[in-house]
């Protein structure tokens, strides 16, 4: 096991990155990189003695992990492995294989997405409503899938979010990426009580704050993708991602006027955005099925022609703060106690190192 460990950890090095043509456990050979993460790369890999095509996913761990931090990752790897492979669903990318190369480097082999990413199909980074809507419909009866096994997704963004042409034409839309995919029990030594995972641009309040989570996130986060397909960019940006995870915990979620202007975004399709998007767990819709009626009763109301536009003169109202001056200025000085996650999260954006924010492929 330490000769294992010690040559993963070598593997971190720039010198031992994985190339092309080498092949890993003696059946996959790398074809091209796919993508890459702070804690894993993907690579277009040939299955050869199947002839196919598969995307192999290969930890790779910062240069100078701790053996005790490099097991964790490890088990973080394997239970990724495990949880995804336990999920049969089209709208979820199918997992082949878990395993290690001959020098002890972990390895995940799955299908093979010929896709592009959600926002990336629309003109100038915009889908028309419906479009949208029907796709985000598809990314609910995968996480509702995904729940139902009792697995938080915990990392959905659009990168996650693959859409591919089914054989008659139509699109179909892929959840990837299970790397801090949670079970309702888990292992504490992987997920602590106050550990910031995920992806700042997308994390409910609750999630940046570091609190208890529970399925609410996910669906918080497929308000925020559904936001950047009618809009085009994030909800909230800032220099940092302490500045971003502050904006989702206190920042009212702006208006389509504000953002663009003139626009043909029914309210409807606004309010469903906002109502994924709530702050408070209790005020945003509940579930992925809740999710589903709801979007299944906007687009019949799109299809009537019964959808009215945004008010303007309601979008001043909606710009306010959604908290008291007094309690606002409290979280924006966290106390001692909550600065601890603010530094974690900015240090583990900065390095890419698993804890704190955890950027993943």
């Amino acid at each position: 096991m330490t000769r294992v460990r010690d040559a993963a950890i070598g593997l971190a090095q720039e010198d031992r990155r994985p190339r092309r043509d080498r092949w890993i456990d003696g059946r996959f050979r790398l074809v091209r990189p796919l993508a890459r993460g702070g804690q894993a790369e993907v690579w277009v890999a040939e299955q050869v003695a199947l002839r196919r095509m598969v995307a192999l996913k290969l930890l790779h761990p910062p240069a100078h992990i701790s053996p005790q931090d490099l097991a964790v990752w490890e088990r973080r790897f394997r239970r990724e492995a495990q949880l995804q492979g336990r999920l049969h669903h089209p709208g979820i990318v199918q997992v082949y294989d878990f395993g290690r190369a001959e020098d002890g480097q972990a390895y995940i082999a799955m299908e093979l997405i010929d896709g592009h990413q959600l926002r990336s199909g629309g003109r100038e980074g915009r889908l028309e409503p419906q479009r949208a809507l029907s796709l985000i419909r598809q990314l609910a009866c995968a996480l509702e899938h995904v729940h139902a096994h009792g697995v938080l997704h915990r990392d959905v963004k659009d990168a996650n979010v693959l859409v591919r042409r089914r054989a008659d034409g139509a699109e179909q839309v892929v959840l990837t990426d299970f790397g801090i995919a949670k079970r309702l029990a888990d292992d504490p030594e992987l997920t602590r009580q106050g550990l910031v995972l995920g992806s700042p641009r997308f994390m409910a309040p609750e999630q940046a704050r570091g609190k208890e989570i529970d399925h609410r996130i996910d669906v918080y986060a497929v308000g925020v993708i559904l936001f950047m397909c009618l809009v085009g960019r994030p909800p909230f940006e800032g220099e940092s991602s302490t500045d971003v995870m502050a904006a989702h915990v206190v920042t009212p979620v702006p208006s389509f006027s504000k953002v663009l202007g003139d626009h043909e975004i029914p309210a409807v399709v606004e309010g469903l955005v906002k109502r994924c998007m709530a702050k408070d767990v209790t005020e945003r819709i509940q579930s992925m099925s809740q999710l589903k009626a709801e979007i299944d009763a906007v687009l019949e109301t799109l299809a009537g022609g019964k959808a009215s536009q945004p008010d303007p003169t309601e979008a001043v109202t909606e710009e306010r703060s959604v908290l008291p001056g007094s309690l606002l200025a409290k979280l924006l000085r966290p106390p001692p106690a909550r600065r601890l996650w603010f530094l974690m999260a900015t240090l583990g954006a900065a390095m890419g190192s698993g804890f704190g924010v955890l950027a993943t492929v």
